[in-house]
């Protein structure tokens, strides 16, 4: 019987069975119960007003950065508040194995997008310069939607839209990225391409 136990994981346990000279590898799943969080101020985040929320229970964050025991029994989120800016709120999930993790709070100005991650596009082979490696998005605009089962917390773009479903959203047309997280069940990525004038579906199930 192989144990595995620690003070931030749920105790592990397998029986397996081996001959006299044989030799097995292990790949155990721990799942945390008790997380380490650190939590930094990013962009915009400079005099936020920062809490840990659960449900009705609020926790005040005196200063970043700062790092803090999570407990996983229920889920957690990052909310930040300051005028004249968007609220910010992530929540915070520690994948199986790893009990320690990083958040950073970042804020941007009302009626601002905030800028998207510049990904250097792969280099196309035979390709002429007219033709991109990565074609632009199309013009205009389209809708999505956005449903989990069960209910999960949703990021588009790396920007926290809340938890499912959400319904209408208005995208430029083109390709979007959408991160639904769950407390339990942990994250699924999907990429979705909303057509110009159209609209498109992004739906997940967990687990």
């Amino acid at each position: 019987v192989v144990k595995i136990a620690g003070d931030r994981y749920e105790p592990y346990e397998k029986r397996i069975t081996l001959a006299s000279d044989e030799m097995l590898s292990i790949e155990a799943k721990l799942k945390v119960v008790k997380g380490l969080a650190t939590i930094k101020a990013g962009d915009g985040a400079t005099g936020a007003r920062v809490l840990l929320v659960s449900g009705n229970e609020r926790r005040p964050i005196p200063k970043l950065p700062i790092k803090i025991d999570i407990t996983t029994d229920k889920p957690w989120n990052i909310v930040a508040t300051r005028n004249g800016y968007e609220d910010f709120k992530k929540p915070i999930v520690f994948e199986d194995g790893q009990a320690e993790a990083t958040f950073v709070v970042e804020m941007y100005e009302k009626g601002k997008t905030p800028p998207k991650p510049i990904g250097k596009a792969p280099t196309g082979v035979g390709k002429g310069p007219d033709k991109p490696d990565k074609p632009e998005p199309a013009a205009g605009g389209g809708t999505l939607n956005i449903n989990s089962i069960p209910v999960s917390n949703v990021i588009l773009d790396g920007r926290p839209l809340g938890t499912t479903p959400k319904t209408g959203i208005s995208v430029p047309a083109g390709n979007h990225t959408v991160v639904f997280v769950h407390a339990e069940h942990g994250r699924k990525v999907r990429s979705v391409n909303v057509p110009a004038g159209g609209s498109a579906t992004a739906a997940v199930r967990f687990p």
